[in-house]
C-alpha cells in the first residue's frame, strides 16, 4: 500500500510540474505577444523605442524560440527604415533555426511572416519574381498557422507580385481569394477596402468595365473614412471605368488603339 502511495505522490509531482512548465510557457507567449503589440504601436512614432523593447526581450527570453521569434519581429523593424540588408540578415539566423526547431502553428507563424516581409523587399527591390517565391512560402506556413486572418493581406502582396509581372488573371484570382478569406473569417468591412479597390482596377486593366465599376462601387462604401489620396484614386479609378465604359474602346498605355 505504500508503495502505491509513492507511485501516486510521484505522479502527481511530475503532473504538477508539466503544469508549471506549461504555464511558465504560456506566460512567456502571452509577454511575447504584448510585446509585439508594443513595438508596432511605436514602430513609426518611435522606432529606435521599439527596436529597443524588441532587443532587451531577447536577453530576456528564456528559451530559443521565443528568441528567435523575437530576432524576426526585429528584422521587420528595419523595413520602415527601407535596411533591407540588415532584414535580410536577421531573418536568416530565424532560418536556420527552424532546421532544429518543433513544428507547431505558432512556429509557422514567425516563418510566414519572415518570408512575407522577404517578398517585401524583393518588391521594393523591383524583383516580382523573387517576390513571389517567398509569398507563396509564407501563405503556405501561414495555412498551417494561427493567424489565419493574416492570409488575406498574403493573397494582396501575391496579387500585386503578380501585377508588376504583367500577369493580370492571376492578379485578379489572387485578390479574389483574399476577398474570399475575408469573408470566410467575418473580417470587418474595412479590411475588404484594399480588396476591392486591387479587384476594380484589375478589371479595369482586363478591359471588363462592368466588373470594375461594380468593386469600385463596393469600395466607394468607405469614401468619408478615406485619406485624401485614396479617395482620388478611387474617383479617378471610377472616371476612368465610366469613360472606357461610354467609349468601349481598348486603349493602349501611348493612348492609341491596340491592333
Amino acid at each position: 500500500m505504500k508503495l502505491f502511495g509513492l507511485i501516486g505522490l510521484l505522479i502527481l509531482w511530475n503532473c504538477s510540474c508539466v503544469d508549471r512548465h506549461r504555464s511558465h510557457a504560456l506566460c512567456e507567449q502571452s509577454l511575447i505577444d504584448s510585446l509585439e503589440v508594443r513595438a508596432q504601436d511605436s514602430l513609426f512614432s518611435n522606432l529606435p523605442y521599439s527596436r529597443s523593447l524588441l532587443r532587451n526581450a531577447m536577453r530576456q527570453a528564456q528559451d530559443s524560440m521565443s528568441y528567435y521569434r523575437l530576432m524576426g519581429l526585429y528584422g521587420k523593424t528595419f523595413f520602415i527604415s527601407s535596411d533591407f540588408d540588415s532584414i535580410l540578415y536577421y531573418n536568416r539566423p530565424v532560418k536556420e533555426y527552424d532546421k532544429c526547431a518543433a513544428a507547431c502553428p505558432r512556429w509557422n507563424d514567425v516563418l510566414s511572416d519572415v518570408y512575407n516581409i522577404e517578398g517585401n523587399v524583393w518588391m521594393q527591390l523591383n524583383q516580382p519574381d523573387s517576390a513571389v517565391a517567398y509569398y507563396e512560402k509564407s501563405y503556405a506556413y501561414r495555412l498551417k498557422g494561427e493567424k489565419g486572418h493574416l492570409l488575406s493581406t498574403i493573397g494582396m502582396n501575391l496579387a500585386d507580385a503578380h501585377l508588376h509581372r504583367g500577369e493580370l488573371a492571376h492578379t485578379a484570382s489572387y485578390y479574389r481569394r483574399a476577398l474570399f478569406i475575408c469573408d470566410s473569417l467575418h473580417l470587418s468591412e474595412h479590411s475588404k477596402f484594399p480588396v476591392y479597390c486591387g479587384l476594380g482596377q484589375t478589371y479595369m486593366d482586363l478591359r471588363d468595365f462592368d466588373l470594375s465599376n461594380h468593386y469600385y462601387e463596393l469600395a466607394g462604401q468607405f469614401f468619408a473614412e478615406m485619406t485624401a489620396k485614396s479617395g482620388c484614386i478611387l474617383i479617378i479609378g471610377e472616371i476612368i471605368t465610366i469613360i472606357r465604359k461610354i467609349i468601349r474602346k481598348p486603349w493602349s498605355i501611348c493612348g492609341k488603339q491596340r491592333s
